[in-house]
């Protein structure tokens, strides 16, 4: 449903830039530390694309997002928090992160990206993952 009604919603960002910061994986020539800046300059600007397009988010999700925060704060209702870690967790891991990681599965991309750019939009997604969870991780590491 999210990849029909969100199609639209998405926008796609081209790059040729390198972000691979696995010292095994560099290529001849690449630096680590250009490409951590790299990385880190386009999960900002996915970051903060995705937080400032809250307000053009279509009707019907912004209604699914509701009801599971309801029903998230129903189930659990000593938790003032799981209202919102399940929809960002949702929006995140089933949304966002995959039309990041597959473009061409949302109609973004006319065909199937080459290795780089699938590296690339690997690590990207992995990190939009990674703050899309960050209540639920520094949670666990505060009780731990």
């Amino acid at each position: 449903m999210m990849k029909i009604v969100g199609r639209h919603y998405l926008k796609i960002c081209e790059s040729s830039k390198s972000c691979e910061i696995d010292p095994i994986k560099l290529k001849e020539g690449d630096n680590v530390e250009n490409n951590k800046e790299n990385l880190h300059y386009y999960v900002d600007k996915v970051f903060n694309t995705i937080v400032g397009s809250s307000v053009s988010c279509p009707t019907v999700m912004c209604d699914i997002f509701y009801s599971l925060r309801q029903m998230a704060t129903k189930r659990f209702p000593n938790n003032p928090h799981v209202q919102y870690s399940a929809v960002t967790s949702f929006v995140f891991l089933r949304f966002f992160a995959v039309a990041i990681l597959s473009p061409h599965t949302f109609h973004l991309r006319p065909h199937y990206p080459d290795t780089q750019t699938i590296r690339t939009l690997t690590l990207i997604s992995k990190t939009i993952q990674t703050l899309g969870n960050w209540e639920t991780l520094s949670r666990r590491k505060v009780s731990l």
